[in-house]
């Protein structure tokens, strides 16, 4: 095996872990807002706003 395969190997496998993280990192904020949207939502019923 060649120095560049090797090299494209890494780059393919650190590039989908991170993309893995940055994914799992997308949902837990996507869920922390919903969540938040939802506790203003619950509370906040008849606010003026409409938020």
């Amino acid at each position: 095996m060649e120095a560049s395969d090797v090299l494209m190997m890494e780059l393919t496998r650190s590039v989908k872990a991170f993309l893995q993280v940055f994914h799992a990192a997308l949902l837990v904020s996507l869920t922390i807002k919903r969540t938040k949207h939802d506790i203003k939502a619950s509370h906040g019923v008849a606010s003026a706003d409409g938020i």
